[in-house]
């Protein structure tokens, strides 16, 4: 029998996601051990797991990632957040990045949550 490594569990658990039909609390907690499992442990991937749910999303109603306190669509934020200027953070690590890149970068991000909402 193959052993599942942490890539695999952490593509298997957002095939899930996007495959769901109804919000189950299985998917939810399953997203967030294979999500640690993949990117480890780190004070900001747990972070993201207390903050960001995988479960019923009102402006689709339908499942996808929202934030837990708010309900927010991940994908709508992303949304939003497009046409913002590139980070200064991103600038200083990455100096030869235009805004056309910084904005081809969240529009990925944007289509790649969506697809993630049913």
């Amino acid at each position: 029998m193959r052993r599942t490594i942490p890539r695999d569990r952490f593509l298997k658990a957002l095939l899930a996601v996007i495959d769901a039909q109804e919000e189950d609390l299985d998917i939810d907690e399953e997203f967030g051990r294979a999500l640690l499992a993949y990117g480890s442990e780190t004070e900001d991937n747990v972070q993201c797991v207390q903050r960001v749910k995988v479960g019923t999303v009102p402006t689709t109603s339908g499942v996808g990632f929202a934030l837990r306190t708010s309900n927010l669509s991940v994908a709508r934020i992303l949304n939003v957040a497009e046409g913002s200027p590139v980070p200064d953070d991103v600038l200083e690590y990455y100096p030869n990045i235009t805004q056309e890149d910084w904005d081809a970068v969240l529009r990925l991000c944007t289509l790649v949550f969506s697809l993630c909402e049913t």
